[in-house]
Formats: C-alpha cells, sequence, structure tokens
C-alpha cells in the first residue's frame, strides 16, 4: 500500500524572526489536546479489532472455498500441463533435482488477488540470495481451463522483466492445463475454489506454497504479502524435506467482504487508520522540531 505523501506539509509555527508572535502555553495544550484525540479516534477502533480478535466471517457464498493443508502430501507428478511455450510437460518435470519448488496457483485474469499474489511473489524473489533455476525453481500454476500458454507467455514475459535475472528465466514456469490435472494437483495442495457464475469470476483464497525436492508439500504461506526472508526459509526447510503446518491463516488479508458487490476489497478503514497515524507521526515530530528550537532560543536569551 501506497500512502501519496506529497503536497502534505506538516504544520510549522510561525517564524520566530522579526518579533512575530511564538505559540503560547494555552495553544500547546491545544494542539496536544487536538493530536491526542485524532490518535484515540484512529488508533482505538484498530486497537479494539486486534484484541478482540476480530475476524469478519466468510459468506454463505464461500461456502466450500479455502485452503485445508496437507503437510507432506505428494503432488501428482504425473499430471500433465502445457508450459509458456506451449510445450507439453509433466508436473514432475520441475521436481527431483534436489531442488525446492515454489508454487502458487492462479489465474491470469483474475480481478483483484492473483496479481497481488504474483507481484509478492515476484518482490521476495528479487530479495532472495538465491536465483530461480540455481538454488530453486518458481511453478504458477493457472488453475482456469480456459486460459491459454499465450497469456501464461505474456504473465511470464512481465514476471521476469521485473525480476532481472534473464539468466534463470529456465527457472520460472508458467502452466496452464485441463480441469482434469488442475483439480488433481489443486486437490493434493488442499485448495479449493469455485466459480461465481453471477460476477464471473473465481471465488479462492490467497497464498503460496513449498514443497521437496520429491514433490511433497512442505509449507503453506498465506495473504497476498510475503516477506523474503520467510519464504526463502520456507524454501530452505523444503529443500530439507520437512514439512508441517504453517500457522494461521491470514484469510485475504487486508480485504473485507462487500456484501452489495460480493467481492472482498481494500478496507477503507483500514487506510484511513494507517494514514492517521502517518499524520500523527509528521505532526508530532514537527512539533518537537519546534519545541526544541525555542528552547534552544530561550536559553540563549
Amino acid at each position: 500500500m501506497i500512502v501519496g505523501m506529497q503536497g502534505l506539509h506538516p504544520p510549522y509555527p510561525p517564524s520566530l524572526r522579526g518579533g512575530e508572535r511564538t505559540y503560547s502555553g494555552s495553544a500547546n495544550l491545544a494542539l496536544i489536546f487536538t493530536i491526542l484525540l485524532f490518535l484515540i479516534a484512529f488508533a482505538a477502533p484498530a486497537a479494539d479489532d486486534a484484541a478482540a480478535g476480530r475476524i469478519e466471517p466468510a459468506p454463505k457464498e464461500w461456502e466450500g472455498v479455502g485452503i485445508t493443508e496437507h503437510p507432506g502430501a505428494q503432488l501428482p507428478l504425473e499430471a500433465a500441463f502445457v508450459d509458456e511455450t506451449n510445450k507439453k510437460v509433466r508436473l514432475g518435470d520441475y521436481f527431483g533435482q534436489e531442488k525446492p519448488v515454489l508454487m502458487a496457483l492462479v489465474y491470469f485474469r483474475c480481478p483483484m488477488l492473483c496479481g497481488l499474489v504474483i507481484n509478492s511473489v515476484l518482490d521476495a524473489m528479487k530479495g532472495m540470495r538465491w536465483d530461480a533455476g540455481k538454488e530453486f525453481e518458481c511453478v504458477i500454476v493457472c488453475f482456469d481451463p480456459l486460459e491459454t500458454p499465450q497469456l501464461a507467455a505474456s504473465r511470464k514475459q512481465l514476471f521476469m522483466a521485473e525480476y532481472a535475472r534473464p539468466v534463470t528465466a529456465g527457472g520460472v514456469h508458467f502452466l496452464t492445463g485441463n480441469r482434469e490435472n488442475i483439480k488433481k494437483a489443486a486437490d493434493a495442495i488442499g485448495f479449493a475454489y469455485k466459480w461465481d457464475p453471477e460476477k464471473q469470476q473465481y471465488m479462492h483464497q490467497a497464498a503460496i506454497y513449498t514443497c521437496t525436492p520429491a514433490g511433497k508439500m512442505s509449507h503453506y504461506l498465506y495473504g497476498v504479502q510475503f516477506e523474503t526472508a520467510i519464504v526463502q526459509q520456507a524454501l530452505a526447510d523444503a529443500r530439507n524435506g520437512e514439512s508441517g503446518k504453517s500457522g494461521p491463516q491470514n484469510f485475504l488479508f487486508c480485504f473485507n467482504y462487500d456484501e452489495t458487490e460480493h467481492k472482498y476489497t481494500l478496507s477503507a478503514l483500514k487506510l484511513m487508520r494507517v494514514a492517521g497515524v502517518m499524520t500523527f507521526l509528521v505532526v508530532a515530530s514537527s512539533l518537537a522540531l519546534f519545541w526544541c528550537r525555542d528552547a534552544k532560543r530561550r536559553s540563549q536569551t
């Protein structure tokens, strides 16, 4: 999330030069009181939500959608797919090379989560010491049987342009396939999704996965933001053949369900709270700077 800061000027106090008026003690108290009210208005609701462990329930339409972890489960290595070059491949082609595999199940025309997941995978990979194709493989599997290798190729081209490690292009794979083989892979992972005919889009959860060189499920990482250190550690565990549950699920992180639109959207309230905290920090810093300068001026007179 990027909050634009251009045009945001902190309320610097009047100049102390030329005998202009300075803030009085009562004005300082008023400013402090205003800031405290502002902080309470934005921070307190967030603290209440966190303390209560509040989680918005998924609507009935989402029943049967989610992820059931299968640590140690064997992936269907015989499942047939087509890569971004329109070449027929098997899922097993990316395993058995003593390298762990970073996987994601997405569909390329997804209007919301999938693009965020792919971009976050890219950001995590860019920060790694490891290179795709050398220390690990990256396999992006499309779960929409109607999407084509041509579309996969265009997505990989954008991905590799950002990854900026051309020598590792052979370690990143964008796959499409038929319904049967997609279902085999999704079932092994525990990834349950369904089509919403009204909105003409898939309902699914956001996550990525690490797999052992033998093609067994290792770790599940949820949400649309993945820290590089965590992803690399999960890959290291997978390389060593380790697997296990990955902790609590952050269901569609930072998104709220809109009952009128029947979709998850970025919470405006959360954005306001973050902006409020940022504004508070700017104001507090400005006032601290003013008070320090004022104290120094007084000590010199």
